[in-house]
């Protein structure tokens, strides 16, 4: 399955990818697996760097953090000084 969304991967970058895959698993990957797997890679970032829709549109000045999600009960503090 490809993505709609077509990356363009550097040689080098997939060289790289290609290299780090054998080291964390054992196993030799040809170029066309090793594309796919960056792009999947790449598509699971971009989805997961996105904010969610409410927070993209927080007042300015608002004294929530970027961070904090109250439907799911997630926040982060700052670390302890």
């Amino acid at each position: 399955m490809e993505h709609a969304l077509r990356m363009r991967i550097t040689d080098e970058a997939l060289d790289e990818f290609i290299a780090i895959y054998k080291d964390e698993f054992g196993e030799d990957i040809d170029r066309k697996e090793a594309s796919a797997m960056a792009c999947r890679v790449l598509t699971l970032y971009e989805l997961l760097a996105r904010k969610l829709p409410d927070e993209k549109n927080l007042p300015t000045g608002t004294t929530e953090h970027d961070d904090d999600h109250p439907r799911i009960g997630f926040r982060t503090y700052p670390p302890a000084s």
